[in-house]
């Protein structure tokens, strides 16, 4: 096989009950398109099975390249099978295809971190929002310090303290 030959990179990445399948073409030996498909998935879920599937809705409307790398072919393979497609569908160790493979996978853990790092945002912009409103402010605090102090049986007090800046913690002020 050359690195001119017409194939399809699909790659998975997944954290908790994320995953991303990022679909890799690669036209006239260049990486040409791409495609990202995000999944709420339960933890046990086979990811191998996953990328095939999406990759099997994906070509539901488009005409799949000749061959198909990913790193659990045979679903794919029963697939083309049952719809009179002929196509290769493997799993490459080495050369132009692996690399292929390789940055499809790359794609998709790139696209499950700024996932992550957008529901993160989400989340912390939620919880600011919620903290104007539960205290009446007119809009976010910059800085929070919360502080615990206890006691046991009124001896041997002990202190903590943590502190927030811009909705973030900022460790190096914890004491």
């Amino acid at each position: 096989r050359t690195a001119r030959e017409d194939a399809d990179g699909i790659g998975i990445a997944s954290a908790d009950e994320t995953a991303i399948v990022a679909i890799l073409a690669r036209f006239g030996g260049a990486a040409a398109a791409r495609e990202i498909y995000s999944f709420e998935i339960p933890l046990e879920y086979d990811l191998g099975e996953l990328a095939a599937r999406a990759a099997i809705e994906h070509y539901r409307e488009r005409v799949p390249p000749p061959t198909l790398l990913l790193a659990v072919p045979a679903l794919i393979e029963e697939w083309a099978a049952a719809s009179g497609i002929k196509l290769s569908a493997r799993t490459p160790q080495r050369g132009a295809d692996a690399a292929l493979l390789t940055m499809a996978e790359e794609n998709a853990s790139e696209a499950l971190r700024v996932s992550d790092a957008t529901r993160h945002l989400e989340f912390r912009n939620a919880a600011l929002d919620e903290l104007i409103r539960v205290l009446g402010l007119d809009r976010p605090p910059t800085a929070i310090e919360g502080f615990d102090i206890s006691t046991f049986a009124g001896k041997d007090t002990v202190a903590a303290c943590v502190h927030f800046r811009d909705g973030r913690p900022r460790k190096t002020g914890y004491r």
